[in-house]
């Protein structure tokens, strides 16, 4: 299975860099992934990583379809289900999506796409709640679980040096692992590519 996924997303994760840029970076973007040692480790282990990275690209494509009119409010909806009950990065994916949706849509959408938008965020909801109920809330009282991740959950209120430094240090390790490169040039490219988005 993590196989499959990992050869998935290299389609996908092309997909996506062709909505997001009318460049022809799909290629380069599929490349970076198939060279990437993490993927493909992630690719070759038992775990559910490559999953995740397949739920967050099909989910990040459906969302930029609907929100283009490409696809249909069931279409996301089932991928919406689906992904977050096989990832659980795929929850954060989902709202991030939804925030972004939802101030497109008051902004310049109509009324019909404001209605879509509406259900959508329900049904998103309602499986969370579900998902929370059913799965989610038990791992929030794993001990285990809880102390292992400890030192990555944010201050709730930054007062010393140390957990204002939190939050420096947390924004290099989102760019760690993506396709092998050094945080700080991962973090460049990154900004550069924001920029040049808009």
């Amino acid at each position: 299975m993590p196989l499959i996924a990992g050869c998935l997303a290299l389609y996908v994760v092309g997909k996506v860099a062709a909505k997001v840029n009318e460049a022809p970076v799909a290629p380069i973007a599929a490349a970076m992934l198939a060279f990437s040692p993490f993927a493909i480790y992630f690719s070759s282990e038992v775990k559910q990583y490559s999953v995740d990275l397949l739920c967050s690209a099909v989910l990040l494509l459906l969302f930029f379809r609907f929100a283009d009119g490409e696809a249909s409010t069931p279409t996301v909806a089932i991928a919406v289900v689906a992904s977050m009950w096989l990832s659980h990065p795929a929850t954060f994916v989902v709202f991030g999506c939804l925030a972004v949706l939802g101030i497109r849509v008051y902004r310049y959408g109509d009324i019909h796409a404001r209605a879509g938008y509406v259900r959508l965020g329900i049904i998103c909801l309602l499986n969370f709640v579900l998902l929370w109920i059913l799965s989610l809330r038990a791992l929030s009282k794993h001990g285990y679980m809880l102390a292992f991740w400890a030192s990555d959950f944010m201050p709730r209120l930054p007062h010393t040096r140390d957990e204002f430094r939190w939050f420096s240090d947390h924004f290099l390790e989102f760019f760690a692992n993506p396709a092998g490169l050094l945080p700080q040039v991962a973090a460049v490219l990154f900004v550069i590519g924001c920029v040049s988005m808009y």
